[in-house]
C-alpha cells in the first residue's frame, strides 16, 4: 500500500488557507485538510517576530507531494511556504480512505 502522509503548513490567513485547502481538494490532491488559527514567533531577516496565522493539516499520499508542492508555488504568497512531511502511521481503514479519495475520479 502506498504510504500516507499528513502535511503540516502554515498560510497567513484563513483566507489564504481555505483557497489553497479547496484547490487540492477540488484536485484530489489530498482527502482532508484542518484549519487551525495560531500565533507564531520565529526569526525573519535576522529578528525575532511574531504573527497570527492559520495551520492546515493536510492527509494525502506520498506520491502527491511534488503536485502539491506546485500548487503552493503557484498560490501561497509566503517567499519560503512551510510544508513538513509525516509519515502517517494510521489505521488500515484511515490508509485506504486517504488513498481512495486522492485518486481521480
Amino acid at each position: 500500500m502506498e504510504e500516507v502522509l499528513v502535511l503540516y503548513t502554515t498560510h497567513p490567513d484563513r483566507e489564504c488557507a481555505r483557497k489553497i485547502t479547496k484547490i487540492l481538494l477540488e484536485d484530489r490532491l489530498v482527502a482532508c485538510g484542518n484549519i487551525y488559527p495560531i500565533e507564531s514567533h520565529y526569526w525573519w531577516d535576522d529578528e525575532v517576530v511574531h504573527s497570527e496565522e492559520y495551520v492546515v493539516i493536510y492527509k494525502t499520499r506520498h506520491s502527491l507531494i511534488d503536485k502539491i508542492e506546485s500548487v503552493f508555488n503557484d498560490h501561497h504568497p509566503y517567499d519560503v511556504p512551510c510544508i513538513v512531511r509525516y509519515k502517517a502511521d494510521a489505521n488500515m481503514d484511515y490508509k485506504q480512505w486517504v488513498i481512495q479519495e486522492t485518486k481521480r475520479l
